[in-house]
């Protein structure tokens, strides 16, 4: 995947549904090409929320490549431009905002009308400002902490039903 394709994308969905954003990103076929995932859609369901929180997780992954390039540095006059796309500066720079959007859309599982009438924060003017290396880092913080609950309760759940022979050495002790 590479930068370009990012251009002109349009995240703007009336509902957040992660398959929607990975075919939009170009994403999908790879995606639901992973063993890892089609093990955990045969063991849950495909309509399980652990599965729709690892396919976030493997998106972000997939993308962290164009965050790890860097970013244009942020210019406060951009949005202002009557023409964004005149310099291969402003399509660079256009679609290096597309690459935060869809990242934020994936990390926080919500589409950016309802980002933006939350008011959510930090937006992509803020996260464009981070050090080169931080944003992968930053959308994976974010990722995690819209998770947390869901992820501990499927591992608590999954670590109830597993046999005795599975579960850790601990576990079995204070049990």
């Amino acid at each position: 995947m590479d930068l370009d394709s990012l251009f002109g994308i349009d995240l703007d969905q009336p509902h957040f549904h992660i398959d929607r954003i990975l075919d939009i990103a170009g994403l999908s076929r790879d995606i639901n090409g992973l063993s890892a995932l089609r093990e955990l859609i045969a063991e849950n369901g495909r309509d399980h929320p652990i599965v729709s929180i690892a396919k976030r997780q493997y998106a972000l992954k997939a993308l962290k490549p164009l965050l790890d390039r860097g970013l244009l540095p942020y210019d406060a006059h951009f949005q202002a431009k009557e023409i964004k796309t005149a310099t291969d500066n402003d399509r660079r720079y256009a679609a290096e905002d597309k690459l935060l959007q869809l990242c934020l859309v994936i990390a926080t599982g919500r589409t950016p009308r309802q980002l933006q009438s939350q008011n959510f924060k930090p937006s992509i003017d803020i996260l464009r400002e981070l050090p080169r290396r931080s944003h992968f880092e930053r959308f994976w913080e974010i990722l995690a902490d819209h998770t947390r609950d869901l992820v501990m309760g499927y591992q608590q759940a999954r670590a109830a039903n597993a046999p005795a022979a599975k579960q850790s050495f601990w576990r079995r002790l204070f049990s």
